[in-house]
């Protein structure tokens, strides 16, 4: 392994200055590929929201939303020590990974600010456990019930892209490439009814009035 390492480096080293721009390149590839990821998930969270009667509060960012869903990486505070310069395009193909070699998923997450609920952290998370057993036909399709630092507690629906299509597809990713991301977006659409149901659920604890 030591001699593997030490001709790794050698050879990183010898090509130092194409890396160099090469990285520069793959942060440049990252944002755009990025921006393609979360426009479309932000156009149908946008139209979703439209016909949604869960609660918004403005508070101190506009329009912040006390039961959403977002984009972003499955957490686990297990696994603290995450290399935190992994581009989102490692992310979203399974690439990047924990120090110990497992991989980490990134996806779209159900939650809700607890902020807005008359929850502690404890019982927030123990609500969110409970409303995920309830409904077993999630994780029959691939949801996961999460829990992480204090804060952390959501239904987390897993997205993997295929790297060999995102290659064919560069730079535009108009045809199967962002497929798994549609698929997804479809999945929580079908399952829209017990996302609602939980909701409902929730306002009954809510602080917030009604507007």
């Amino acid at each position: 392994m030591e001699n593997v390492e030490r001709e790794l480096g050698k050879l990183v080293l010898s090509n130092l200055e194409m890396l160099e721009k090469s990285y520069g390149f793959l942060v440049q590839i990252d944002v755009q590929f990025y921006e393609k990821i979360e426009n479309q998930f932000n156009a149908w969270y946008e139209d979703f929201k439209k016909n949604s009667g869960w609660h918004k509060k403005p508070g101190n960012k506009k329009n912040q939303d006390a039961i959403w869903y977002c984009l972003g990486e499955k957490y686990d505070n297990k696994k603290s020590n995450i290399d935190i310069d992994y581009s989102w395009l490692s992310a979203c193909t399974g690439i990047a990974k924990y120090d110990d070699g497992e991989t980490i998923e990134y996806g779209i997450h159900f939650g809700f600010n607890r902020d807005y609920f008359n929850f502690t952290a404890k019982t927030a998370k123990q609500f969110m456990q409970d409303q995920f057993a309830n409904y077993p036909e999630l994780k029959e399709v691939g949801f996961q019930y999460i829990v992480g630092s204090s804060e952390h507690r959501t239904i987390f629906l897993p997205i993997q892209l295929d790297l060999k299509l995102l290659i064919e597809e560069y730079p535009d990713y108009k045809d199967q490439a962002l497929q798994p991301l549609s698929d997804a977006l479809d999945k929580i659409k079908n399952h829209q009814a017990v996302f609602d149901g939980i909701a409902e659920k929730l306002m009954k604890h809510s602080k917030l009035q009604e507007s």
